[in-house]
């Protein structure tokens, strides 16, 4: 979209964001009934992905606890993220003003799509620490629940997969003690 000219608005990804939603509305009974079937047998995979989806919660609330104790950002990565969130929500494109000049630092090596991310949030919240912190916070926890389906993939074993999901939930040098665009790269 950047490509073509259109702008970076959360408007424009409104859209394709709520299609597959609305798709899963209309096959929703079906849903429901393999959900139900489910519940009234619930077998070891589905009890292991509600324990990792209860671990992303514990993390996740731990994660926006500590990112919200103190009012400020962090350090020098969370500042210059900052700047190229607030560059693509006030301009609506990823292009750097001017190549080469240094301002934007971040906008072009660090992932495509950590600034837009950011930046569609910010236009919807107006509060740019907020947006920072938040999105940075559910990048990090949504490692903890999808590192359970990765395992889950690779060893066909849900207490296992729970086993690796609880110990990323655990283990404290994970990306997530600042505002740094590889929270997104890894999960």
């Amino acid at each position: 979209l950047n490509l073509a000219g259109a702008p970076m608005d959360w408007r424009l990804f409104l859209a394709p964001a709520l299609a597959p939603i609305a798709m899963g509305v209309l096959r929703l009974p079906g849903i429901l009934r393999r959900i139900m079937a489910n519940v009234r047998s619930p077998g070891r995979e589905n009890l292991c992905a509600l324990a990792a989806i209860a671990f992303f919660g514990s993390v996740l609330a731990v994660y926006l606890f500590g990112a919200f104790r103190y009012p400020w950002l962090e350090d020098g990565d969370s500042w210059r993220h900052a700047g190229s969130t607030y560059y693509v929500a006030k301009e609506q494109t990823l292009y750097e003003p001017e190549p080469n000049i240094g301002r934007m630092w971040y906008l072009d090596p660090y992932p495509p799509g950590f600034a837009l991310h950011t930046a569609l949030v910010y236009e919807i919240s107006g509060d740019l620490r907020w947006t920072l912190k938040t999105v940075n916070a559910i990048f990090a926890s949504l490692g903890v629940a999808l590192i359970f389906f990765l395992a889950l993939r690779l060893t066909g074993n849900p207490f296992l997969s729970a086993a690796a999901s609880f110990m990323l939930a655990m283990n404290p040098s994970a990306i997530h003690h600042f505002i740094w665009a590889h929270t997104l790269v890894i999960t």
